[in-house]
């Protein structure tokens, strides 16, 4: 018999585990996220290329994409939702003025998707008890106020 891993009890329910993620992800990823605190507001920020910004916007959305379809009644969309982020994420190279928060994000969902990574594809307890794991011991606050930020940037500042 296959040995799952323990999930948190606050992320017992699948409803949680859906939640935390959301609040992780969507809520900077999502086009929507407010403007506060953005780093391009620092003076000392380099400037990002033309081309640059393109890229990461590219890859912003992408990684975006990949985890709008995440639901709890389906952990294979866990799966390939967080494993789809990391894979967009590593594809592009961040500008300067939000590379501390890309790489937050980015280790944020770099994290999830190796947890995932390691159990059976098939086997939707144990993709939710891995994000579960996971999750349990990441910063979802800073992680959303990095994500928030990053999308601010590359939806106002990028290349101006």
């Amino acid at each position: 018999m296959r040995g799952r891993l323990a999930v948190p009890r606050l992320l017992d329910h699948r409803v949680a585990l859906v939640a935390a993620a959301a609040v992780a992800l969507g809520a900077g990823l999502a086009t929507g996220a407010a403007r506060a605190g953005s780093p391009a507001d620092d003076a000392d920020a380099l400037p990002a290329s033309p081309e640059q910004c393109a890229a990461a916007q590219v890859a912003w959305a992408q990684s975006a994409s990949s985890q709008v379809g995440m639901t709890a009644d389906n952990p294979a969309t866990l799966r390939t939702g967080f494993r789809g982020a990391s894979e967009a994420l590593a594809e592009a190279v961040p500008p300067p003025a939000v590379a501390a928060d890309w790489d937050a994000v980015k280790d944020y969902v770099d994290t999830v998707a190796q947890a995932v990574d390691k159990v059976d594809a098939g086997d939707g307890d144990a993709i939710t008890a891995a994000v579960g794991a996971a999750l349990s011991t990441l910063d979802t606050t800073a992680t959303t106020a990095a994500s928030a930020r990053v999308t601010a940037y590359l939806r106002g500042d990028c290349a101006d």
